[in-house]
């Protein structure tokens, strides 16, 4: 799976491969003589990629100039299919926690319209090894999670462990368009986890 380029140094070494440079030095020995569209060329594979992860559950894309976002058209079939293929991956809660961490800082705006919430789900799927299917999960998962978050929920349910347990488990549904939870479903799930004998 493409995940950002760089941020790790054993990334490297595939990045340099996958510019079709030779040579087990290559990264200290090649990168300086790459053109600008030679660097590109991945970064902008990997915008594709996070836009169409974003779109593919329903993220509105980046508005025009007067920045009014762009919603997606999904049909009722396309939802239920996606939600289906959401709800059938498991997910570790250490996996989600990872992913809301980014997710959780991001400004509001982005975070419900764009790519910006999708380049980290990508980048952890890509780093744990998981495939597209589980990144699109996390990233289902993390939004609908945010939204809960957002709605005016007391501040020891934010910080109650048993939520992102909840949150990996909990079924996702669609609400206004977004990845979502049942609110009282997901109420009652987080305080049967949190009654659990740990």
């Amino acid at each position: 799976m493409e995940h950002h380029r760089g941020e790790h140094l054993s990334d490297d070494f595939d990045w340099a491969e996958s510019l079709g440079v030779a040579g087990n030095d290559a990264p200290l020995r090649s990168l300086s003589h790459m053109t600008s569209a030679d660097i590109a060329a991945p970064m902008a594979a990997e915008q594709e990629a996070a836009v169409s992860l974003a779109y593919s559950i329903g993220l509105p894309q980046k508005g025009d100039e007067a920045d009014q976002p762009i919603p997606v058209e999904m049909s009722d079939e396309t939802a239920a299919a996606m939600l289906e293929a959401v709800n059938a991956v498991t997910i570790s809660p250490e996996h989600l926690k990872r992913v809301m961490r980014i997710v959780d800082v991001i400004p509001v705006p982005l975070k419900y319209a764009g790519a910006a919430p999708a380049y980290s789900a990508l980048e952890c799927a890509g780093d744990l090894g998981l495939d597209e299917p589980a990144a699109r999960a996390l990233l289902a998962r993390a939004i609908a999670l945010s939204r809960w978050r957002s709605e005016g929920v007391v501040r020891e349910a934010k910080e109650n462990p048993a939520v992102i347990e909840a949150a990996a488990r909990a079924a996702v549904t669609m609400s206004g368009g977004l990845p979502a939870f049942e609110a009282p479903a997901f109420v009652e799930l987080i305080a049967f986890i949190t009654d659990l004998p740990w």
